[in-house]
């Protein structure tokens, strides 16, 4: 034993190294391991749970042929991909900031930390990886990238970005001067300035882009045909269709270019994209059982890509909920003797009733967090304002109102000044609910059937006509809605 660790252990976690000396199939000894990180500094690596996974270590060396940094290799309980550094310490901030700086390492964190940023991660001396930009979306929609300002840093946030784009993320890009990264230069200014910096140099990354490459290519039309292309690839990669529209817009009068142009080339790249998705994966079942065909459809998603479009649906609901839930409605109701009658209740009251019919909860936790809320104050005979939420002492609460009702409500304004037409919503508030509802509905029945799906490849014989009638259940409900979705026009 060694200081009352099992030396196998100690090998099987990364902590030691067998050394040369070991004889394949005996006993391993104490004798036979020596220090991974002998002379260097620590960083504990912690899971979201904050139990300690992993290790880096940084040399104390200046032999340039040592290598800096070594991290623990993957074990049982560490997966590289999955694990930020500072997710664990900095996920209350982040949510309470709703925003995360990603920076590119140990230091960098710790730096941030200490001049008071605490809603900061690093991915754990890798690539950022699909997992980890999950694992930061779980807390919030928006990630500030601070890479160093030398060519390695901006290689980074290329690789990087992209990968958050498409998790349908909003990015933002800070770049620091040359040859300094979050770390150095926390070191070169105060705390105070550090902030200031981080305030007054963040830049949306796709209008940063845009400048950028039109400036460069100014006098080029060769090199500027690439970079049109170049931001058409960027801008094709976000999933939602309103903020792409917003981009496309922007972006086309930075670079002096038709909208159209832009907007045809975003298109081809999509319908390209969705082409080759379904030519991959449209591969269609067809049961037959007592007399009965049931169609079975081949999802290809993963059930977290789709928990992740539900963002959407679920802040546009509660944002109407929020400015419009006392403006009142007429609904088709039934009374006892099945008879059919106007209804007149207030919106909100319409899409919480909605909602609790079919059983539906929100994915994103902090629009849950808001949901619930706004259910405690229906069931105490209350209707919220805005200024309920704004108040509230819950900061992801505030914090939600803030970023995705106030400001959307400010965007839609200053949409106004590009050209961009926003409709009286009031107007058409009813056919907006139940469009947002009845979107909901349809990602959520897809879930139900991909899960379905899954459960029939493994269930036993005597199960399988049961799965496959509850699948053709939820497939010919998924039609209905559909039939209504194209049937609620907001114009």
């Amino acid at each position: 034993m060694t200081a009352g660790y099992n030396p196998k252990y100690l090998a099987k976690t990364g902590m030691s190294i067998i050394s040369n000396r070991y004889v394949e199939g005996s006993e391993l000894k104490a004798s036979d391991l020596f220090d991974r990180y002998a002379g260097r500094v620590m960083f504990p690596i912690q899971d979201d749970g904050g139990r300690i996974v992993a290790f880096g270590g940084r040399t104390l060396s200046n032999d340039k042929k040592t290598a800096k940094y070594i991290n623990s290799p993957e074990t049982d309980i560490y997966n590289k991909s999955k694990i930020l550094y500072g997710l664990w310490l900095g996920k209350k901030a982040i949510q309470q900031n709703d925003c995360c700086y990603l920076v590119e390492g140990y230091m960098d964190v710790i730096a941030m930390h200490q001049a008071g940023i605490e809603n900061v991660v690093a991915s754990s001396g890798t690539s950022l990886t699909v997992e980890q930009i999950k694992s930061i979306h779980r807390f919030t929609n928006n990630i500030v990238v601070l890479y160093d300002g030398d060519e390695a840093g901006q290689k980074a946030s290329n690789r990087a970005i992209p990968l958050i784009l498409e998790e349908g993320m909003n990015v933002k890009l800070l770049m620091f001067p040359d040859n300094d990264d979050p770390d150095s230069f926390s070191r070169k200014v105060t705390i105070e300035e550090f902030k200031d910096y981080l305030q007054k140099n963040t830049e949306d990354f796709l209008l940063f882009k845009a400048k950028k490459l039109n400036h460069e290519s100014k006098n080029d039309p060769i090199k500027r045909a690439g970079v049109v292309k170049d931001i058409v690839d960027s801008i094709a990669l976000i999933p939602d269709n309103i903020t792409r529209s917003i981009y496309i817009r922007e972006c086309a009068n930075i670079m002096e270019i038709e909208e159209n142009i832009l907007q045809l080339e975003v298109n081809k790249i999509r319908k390209k994209a969705g082409s080759k998705q379904s030519h991959d994966n449209a591969n269609t079942t067809y049961n037959q059982t007592e007399n009965a065909e049931v169609f079975v459809e081949n999802f290809t998603d993963t059930p977290e890509k789709e928990a992740l479009s539900f963002d959407s649906e679920e802040k546009e609901l509660l944002r109407i909920m929020l400015t419009h839930g006392k403006i009142l409605i007429t609904i088709d109701a039934e009374d006892e003797e099945m008879e059919t009658h106007d209804l007149e209740i207030t919106l909100a009251e319409y899409i919480l009733f909605e909602l609790w019919r079919d059983e539906i909860t929100f994915e994103n936790p902090i629009h849950q967090t808001v949901l619930d809320e706004y259910i405690k104050e229906v069931s105490d005979q209350r209707l919220p304002d805005i200024q309920h939420f704004l108040s509230s002492q819950n900061p992801l609460i505030s914090s939600f109102v803030i970023n995705h009702v106030i400001v959307t409500h400010e965007l839609s304004a200053r949409w106004g000044n590009f050209g961009v037409h926003v409709s009286e919503e009031i107007t058409n508030i009813k056919k907006g609910a139940q469009h947002l509802l009845f979107s909901l509905k349809e990602k959520k029945l897809n879930v139900y059937i991909r899960e379905k799906q899954e459960l029939l490849k493994t269930a036993a014989e005597e199960d399988t006509l049961l799965i496959m009638k509850e699948i053709l259940h939820l497939t010919v409900l998924k039609s209905r809605v559909n039939k209504l979705l194209g049937r609620i026009v907001v114009k």
